[in-house]
């Protein structure tokens, strides 16, 4: 950060390259909004990344069951489903590190998943007023 404000630097890696549509949305959304920093530029970019697999993930569970056979032919979890749950679980960590700023800041802080509830119950009663 300078001065307050975030400043984007590249890294030396296109960050368009290899990204898939849900990807390259969030990175153009993200850089198009904020100046980012050297350590926000190389989270976010894990995060498009995470996204895209988690993207990817998804189309490949669609239309799956969620139980398959397991080894001894009892009913089990479809594995997808906990690579699923795990890369939500990345995502939210990678965009709780990244630290936007919510609506009303300049800069962002890092929060707890339930003071981000609170702040975004609190935006949408006032939007909804």
């Amino acid at each position: 950060m300078l001065g307050g404000q975030h400043v984007l630097l590249n890294g030396g890696f296109d960050p368009e390259e290899g990204i898939v549509v849900g990807g390259k949305a969030l990175w153009r959304n993200v850089t198009g909004t904020y100046v980012l920093d050297p350590a926000e530029t190389a989270l976010l970019h894990e995060l498009w990344r995470t996204a895209d697999e988690l993207d990817a993930l998804t189309t490949a569970m669609a239309g799956k069951s969620p139980l398959v056979e397991g080894s001894q032919g009892q009913p089990r979890a479809n594995p997808l489903l906990a690579e699923i749950r795990q890369h939500r679980k990345l995502a939210e960590t990678l965009a709780v590190s990244l630290a936007l700023p919510v609506d009303g800041e300049t800069i962002g802080t890092r929060r707890s998943s339930n003071a981000r509830k609170a702040a975004h119950a609190r935006w949408r009663h006032g939007k909804g007023a």
